[in-house]
């Protein structure tokens, strides 16, 4: 594929204007690796599954505490990295940032709202479940409300929506950057994610478009004046009740 180029110059025929045909250069190959990317990721997966192995054998996995919230020994700051490691992924990196990039800043209210709402969860919400003694929403309802059928509620809502609305989303969109990077096949990279999340979660866990309104802003890169007020609601749920909170240590360590 070329394209014309228009160059003007003295000497040219006729109204002095010449063309060249200038070759468009090649797109490289889909799924090529150079030499610092296949460091890049050898290192990558070398340092997780040292740091899983070193956590698997270091953490006592023999009690449902042990194994879901590390003995309730780690300090504030690992856990903080174990939220973001497994909060932020292919869902953000390319649903997010893509839709972002394909449609404007509008999206980024999702996370905007997480500034304030973050810090109801630490001051307001976390003290709450570190004295019920709880670190997830079906068990605080069940302790507040007694009865088993509110907790098996929440708890087969909690996980169909993980399934459709998380879950299904981050294979895909995991799926697809391997599909982009190795050129494999996109159900191949599919089941290749699903075994490693498997292989690595059993053995470490935690120790490790619709019309616009009339009314609504005029472009895709001007964000609604409701963001920073709107979703409260929904933003408050995903951050304050959506989480496992207070799981590494019985003791307040969020405020420190």
């Amino acid at each position: 594929m070329s394209t014309e180029l228009a160059a003007m110059g003295p000497g040219a025929s006729g109204s002095g204007v010449s063309t060249a045909t200038v070759p468009r250069s090649a797109p490289g190959p889909r799924g090529s690796l150079h030499a610092y990317d296949i460091a890049v990721l050898v290192v990558y997966f070398v340092f997780v599954i040292g740091v899983g192995v070193w956590s698997s054998i270091r953490a006592s996995r023999g009690t449902i505490g042990g194994y879901f919230l590390a003995g309730r020994s780690m300090s504030w700051w690992p856990i903080g990295a174990s939220l973001m490691s497994s909060n932020v992924g292919s869902g953000l990196f390319i649903g997010l940032a893509g839709t972002g990039a394909a449609g404007g800043l509008a999206v980024g209210g999702f996370e905007w709202n997480a500034t304030w709402l973050l810090l109801a969860l630490g001051w307001i919400f976390v003290p709450v479940y570190i004295a019920a003694g709880v670190v997830t929403m079906p068990q605080y309802l069940k302790k507040r409300f007694g009865g088993q059928r509110i907790q098996v509620y929440m708890s087969v809502l909690s996980l169909i929506l993980y399934i459709f609305t998380k879950i299904s989303t981050d294979i895909f969109s995991g799926a697809l950057f391997i599909q982009m990077a190795l050129g494999w096949n996109l159900y191949l990279s599919t089941v290749t994610l699903l075994v490693v999340t498997a292989v690595y979660t059993i053995t470490v866990w935690l120790s490790t478009g619709r019309v616009p309104r009339e009314e609504g802003p005029a472009g895709a890169d001007e964000p609604s004046p409701w963001v920073p007020r709107g979703p409260h609601g929904r933003d408050l749920h995903r951050y304050s009740a959506d989480r496992d909170h207070g799981r590494g240590s019985p003791r307040p360590h969020v405020s420190g």
